[in-house]
């Protein structure tokens, strides 16, 4: 009787290991799920957006804007509002030139995101009303 209660007590300290070692994994797994979430484009995006309106801090911001643009090229209206909104934030720093690159930029790569592209095209008429009609074409 106690080799079979033994027995018993080493299968059931062994179900326990294993059921630790398995909800380690678990846990290991949606730790990296959260921080691949956390440098998805939207949520960098996201990110971005909160600190241009509520911290004011455009160096930061455009930091971030460019790792969005760096990292999702293919994700079309991501990069077209993180264009965007680069050209947003150098308006704001009084850098007109590098904001008409990035408008510039809206137009000519993102044509089919029509908000961004709208939007790009009334700050090209804001700040370089010249420049609105070569923003239609394409940057070589």
């Amino acid at each position: 009787m106690k080799k079979a209660g033994l027995i018993l007590l080493g299968i059931v300290v062994g179900l326990v290991i294993y059921a630790q070692l398995q909800l380690k994994e678990v846990v290991d797994q949606l730790a990296m799920a959260e921080t691949k979430a956390e440098k998805s484009p939207v949520m960098l995006l996201q990110k971005a957006l909160y600190q241009e309106e509520s911290e004011d801090n455009l160096d930061t911001t455009i930091e971030l804007y460019e790792q969005i643009l760096g990292q999702s090229p293919n994700v079309k209206a991501v990069a077209a509002r993180a264009a965007y909104q680069l050209g947003r934030c150098h308006t704001k720093k009084g850098e007109n030139d590098k904001a008409v690159k990035y408008f510039q930029q809206v137009i000519t790569q993102y044509p089919k995101q029509a908000s961004a592209t709208t939007k790009a095209l009334n700050q090209l008429n804001k700040i370089a009303p010249q420049m609105s009609n070569i923003a239609r074409t394409p940057l070589l």
